[in-house]
């Protein structure tokens, strides 16, 4: 029993961590690992030895319950922003979305950054910032390859809405982060990205590098 409530209460960590709601991962790991010591103290008084026994599988339930209770009232409080039984975000702004798998392959790559270029434009977006968005595409994809897993993919995302250009890349592989060098150190071709993009930021999250580039649609 320990193991299935513990494990799902992992999972739900996760969850909070791949939605950014890092505060409560940070409460359910720190409740995972501490919890179990007042439970075990608790029941000792009660039971003598046994309680200590109880203690993990009591901590793992309580901690289960927390959650539930947890998520639901997160729901409640914004019933308009989520869907379904998990805070996960109502999506209400129409955008068109393009993805696309590569490895570091330079004909892939190059052939990729166009065809966003294009995608870009058949949506509406202007020549000049649809070449940009192809060329940080294309820097980024660079960049990316050379800090990747040994012949893992890399997957992008594109997704144009009305005011953005928004541009995700996940890889698997050692962290790294594009915004930790200095002027000095920086890759030519992140130095390229920090001037034509409005904002990059950058995750590691469950043994992935998540890094999004936003530029303007306009």
């Amino acid at each position: 029993l320990t193991y299935i409530t513990r494990g799902v209460c992992i999972q739900f960590m996760r969850f909070f961590l791949v939605a950014r709601k890092t505060r409560y991962a940070l409460l359910i790991s720190l409740f995972d690992g501490l919890g179990v010591i007042p439970a075990g103290f608790i029941l000792c008084e009660f039971f003598g030895i046994n309680g200590l026994f109880m203690s993990y599988p009591v901590s793992s339930a309580l901690l289960f319950i927390s959650i539930i209770v947890l998520i639901r009232l997160i729901i409640q409080r914004s019933p308009e922003k989520y869907m379904g039984g998990l805070p996960v975000r109502r999506d209400t702004e129409s955008y068109a979305i393009l993805k696309r798998t590569i490895t570091e392959k330079a004909t892939e790559i190059s052939k990729m950054s166009m065809e966003m270029t294009e995608f870009c434009k058949e949506n509406g977006v202007g020549s000049k910032q649809a070449l940009f968005l192809g060329l940080a595409c294309e820097e980024m994809a660079v960049y990316t390859g050379k800090h990747r897993r040994e012949r893992d993919a890399i997957d992008i995302l594109l997704r144009i809405t009305e005011k953005d250009l928004i541009l995700n890349f996940r890889s698997v592989g050692q962290p790294f982060d594009p915004m930790q060098t200095t002027d000095e150190d920086m890759p030519e071709n992140i130095l390229m990205l920090h001037k034509i993009a409005s904002k990059i930021s950058y995750d590691y999250i469950m043994g992935m590098n998540n890094t999004r580039i936003i530029l303007p649609a306009e």
